[in-house]
Protein backbone atom coordinates (compact mmCIF):
# COMPACT_ATOMS: atom_id res chain seq x y z
CA UNK A 1 0.00 0.00 0.00
CA UNK A 2 1.68 3.12 -1.22
CA UNK A 3 5.20 1.56 -1.35
CA UNK A 4 7.39 2.49 -4.30
CA UNK A 5 9.19 -0.86 -4.00
CA UNK A 6 8.32 -4.45 -3.30
CA UNK A 7 8.73 -5.25 0.44
CA UNK A 8 10.83 -8.32 -0.38
CA UNK A 9 13.51 -6.03 -1.87
CA UNK A 10 13.95 -4.08 1.36
CA UNK A 11 17.26 -4.85 3.05
CA UNK A 12 18.28 -3.33 6.36
CA UNK A 13 22.06 -3.32 6.93
CA UNK A 14 24.66 -1.89 9.25
CA UNK A 15 26.36 1.37 8.19
CA UNK A 16 29.59 -0.58 7.67
CA UNK A 17 28.00 -2.62 4.87
CA UNK A 18 26.98 0.58 3.11
CA UNK A 19 30.46 2.07 3.55
CA UNK A 20 32.08 -1.12 2.23
CA UNK A 21 29.72 -1.15 -0.76
CA UNK A 22 30.82 2.39 -1.56
CA UNK A 23 34.50 1.51 -1.13
CA UNK A 24 34.15 -1.55 -3.40
CA UNK A 25 32.18 0.29 -6.09
CA UNK A 26 28.88 -1.28 -5.16
CA UNK A 27 29.93 -4.91 -4.75
CA UNK A 28 30.37 -4.93 -0.94
CA UNK A 29 32.76 -7.85 -1.49
CA UNK A 30 36.48 -8.32 -1.41
CA UNK A 31 37.21 -5.58 1.08
CA UNK A 32 37.58 -4.57 4.68
CA UNK A 33 37.15 -1.34 6.59
CA UNK A 34 37.50 0.15 10.01
CA UNK A 35 35.05 2.89 10.94
CA UNK A 36 36.00 5.01 13.92
CA UNK A 37 33.38 7.70 14.34
CA UNK A 38 30.86 8.12 17.14
CA UNK A 39 31.21 4.34 17.39
CA UNK A 40 33.77 1.83 16.12
CA UNK A 41 33.37 -1.22 13.89
CA UNK A 42 35.66 -3.38 11.77
CA UNK A 43 33.91 -5.17 8.92
CA UNK A 44 35.04 -7.32 6.00
CA UNK A 45 33.49 -9.39 3.24
CA UNK A 46 35.45 -11.92 1.18
CA UNK A 47 35.06 -12.18 -2.60
CA UNK A 48 32.87 -15.24 -1.92
CA UNK A 49 30.59 -13.20 0.35
CA UNK A 50 31.75 -14.47 3.76
CA UNK A 51 31.35 -11.71 6.35
CA UNK A 52 33.50 -10.91 9.38
CA UNK A 53 32.80 -8.23 11.93
CA UNK A 54 34.10 -7.07 15.27
CA UNK A 55 32.89 -4.30 17.57
CA UNK A 56 30.01 -2.09 16.51
CA UNK A 57 28.06 -2.81 19.69
CA UNK A 58 28.02 0.80 20.87
CA UNK A 59 29.16 2.62 24.02
CA UNK A 60 27.45 0.27 26.43
CA UNK A 61 30.15 -2.24 25.41
CA UNK A 62 33.15 0.12 25.79
CA UNK A 63 33.69 0.66 22.03
CA UNK A 64 37.44 1.49 22.26
CA UNK A 65 38.78 4.00 19.77
CA UNK A 66 35.39 5.52 19.03
CA UNK A 67 34.54 9.17 19.41
CA UNK A 68 32.33 8.23 22.35
CA UNK A 69 35.18 6.33 24.04
CA UNK A 70 37.54 9.30 23.57
CA UNK A 71 34.86 11.72 24.79
CA UNK A 72 34.35 9.57 27.87
CA UNK A 73 38.10 9.69 28.53
CA UNK A 74 37.98 13.50 28.20
CA UNK A 75 35.12 13.65 30.71
CA UNK A 76 36.96 11.34 33.13
CA UNK A 77 40.11 13.45 32.87
CA UNK A 78 38.04 16.58 33.46
CA UNK A 79 36.46 15.06 36.58
CA UNK A 80 39.89 14.10 37.94
CA UNK A 81 41.23 17.58 37.31
CA UNK A 82 38.20 19.24 38.93
CA UNK A 83 38.64 16.97 41.94
CA UNK A 84 42.36 17.82 41.97
CA UNK A 85 43.27 14.13 41.91
CA UNK A 86 46.65 15.10 40.50
CA UNK A 87 48.15 16.82 43.54
CA UNK A 88 50.88 14.22 43.91
CA UNK A 89 51.20 13.95 40.08
CA UNK A 90 50.48 10.21 40.13
CA UNK A 91 47.25 8.47 39.30
CA UNK A 92 46.02 4.93 39.02
CA UNK A 93 45.51 3.91 35.44
CA UNK A 94 43.67 0.94 34.05
CA UNK A 95 44.57 -2.39 35.66
CA UNK A 96 45.84 -0.57 38.76
CA UNK A 97 49.05 0.58 37.10
CA UNK A 98 50.44 3.78 38.56
CA UNK A 99 51.27 6.35 35.91
CA UNK A 100 52.45 9.95 35.86
CA UNK A 101 49.60 12.43 35.75
CA UNK A 102 50.27 15.48 33.60
CA UNK A 103 48.48 18.26 35.52
CA UNK A 104 49.01 21.01 32.90
CA UNK A 105 47.61 18.77 30.14
CA UNK A 106 44.67 17.76 32.34
CA UNK A 107 43.94 21.41 33.05
CA UNK A 108 44.06 22.30 29.33
CA UNK A 109 41.68 19.44 28.50
CA UNK A 110 39.39 20.45 31.37
CA UNK A 111 39.21 24.06 30.24
CA UNK A 112 38.52 22.99 26.65
CA UNK A 113 35.79 20.53 27.69
CA UNK A 114 34.06 23.03 29.93
CA UNK A 115 34.27 25.81 27.32
CA UNK A 116 32.80 23.48 24.67
CA UNK A 117 29.93 22.78 27.05
CA UNK A 118 29.41 26.52 27.57
CA UNK A 119 30.78 26.91 31.10
CA UNK A 120 33.04 29.72 32.34
CA UNK A 121 36.60 28.65 33.10
CA UNK A 122 38.33 31.88 34.18
CA UNK A 123 40.35 31.25 37.38
CA UNK A 124 39.05 27.67 37.41
CA UNK A 125 42.05 26.16 39.15
CA UNK A 126 42.53 29.05 41.56
CA UNK A 127 39.00 28.97 42.96
CA UNK A 128 37.58 26.03 44.90
CA UNK A 129 34.14 27.66 44.68
CA UNK A 130 34.31 27.82 40.88
CA UNK A 131 35.57 24.22 40.66
CA UNK A 132 32.62 23.13 42.82
CA UNK A 133 30.23 24.99 40.51
CA UNK A 134 31.79 23.39 37.40
CA UNK A 135 31.56 19.92 38.99
CA UNK A 136 27.84 20.51 39.49
CA UNK A 137 27.48 21.88 35.94
CA UNK A 138 29.32 18.91 34.46
CA UNK A 139 27.21 16.42 36.41
CA UNK A 140 24.00 18.20 35.38
CA UNK A 141 25.14 18.17 31.72
CA UNK A 142 25.94 14.46 31.87
CA UNK A 143 22.60 13.40 33.34
CA UNK A 144 20.10 15.98 32.09
CA UNK A 145 18.76 13.67 29.37
CA UNK A 146 18.56 10.50 31.46
CA UNK A 147 20.96 8.03 33.00
CA UNK A 148 23.73 8.79 30.49
CA UNK A 149 24.51 11.60 28.05
CA UNK A 150 23.67 11.14 24.38
CA UNK A 151 26.39 9.32 22.45
CA UNK A 152 26.94 12.14 19.99
CA UNK A 153 27.28 14.73 22.77
CA UNK A 154 30.03 12.71 24.42
CA UNK A 155 31.69 11.95 21.07
CA UNK A 156 31.78 15.68 20.28
CA UNK A 157 34.45 16.01 23.00
CA UNK A 158 36.88 13.62 21.26
CA UNK A 159 38.62 16.31 19.16
CA UNK A 160 39.75 17.99 22.39
CA UNK A 161 41.87 14.94 23.28
CA UNK A 162 43.12 14.63 19.70
CA UNK A 163 44.18 18.28 19.71
CA UNK A 164 45.93 17.96 23.07
CA UNK A 165 47.73 14.77 21.99
CA UNK A 166 49.28 16.72 19.10
CA UNK A 167 51.01 19.01 21.62
CA UNK A 168 53.08 16.15 23.03
CA UNK A 169 53.01 12.81 21.26
CA UNK A 170 54.71 11.09 24.22
CA UNK A 171 52.53 12.66 26.93
CA UNK A 172 49.67 11.43 29.06
CA UNK A 173 46.90 12.41 26.62
CA UNK A 174 48.73 10.84 23.66
CA UNK A 175 48.89 7.68 25.77
CA UNK A 176 45.11 7.76 26.16
CA UNK A 177 44.77 8.02 22.36
CA UNK A 178 47.20 5.13 21.80
CA UNK A 179 45.24 2.91 24.22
Amino acid sequence: RGCAFAPETLVVENDAVIALARATRGTARGGALLVAGTGTIAFAVSHAGTRARTMGFGPAFDDPGSGHWLGTKALALTAKALDRCYRDRWAYGEDGVIEAFDAPAAQRVTRAVLMKLGFAVHDLFESEKLRDARREDLTRWAYEGGPAPAWDRVASLAPILLHESERDDCGMVAGIIRD
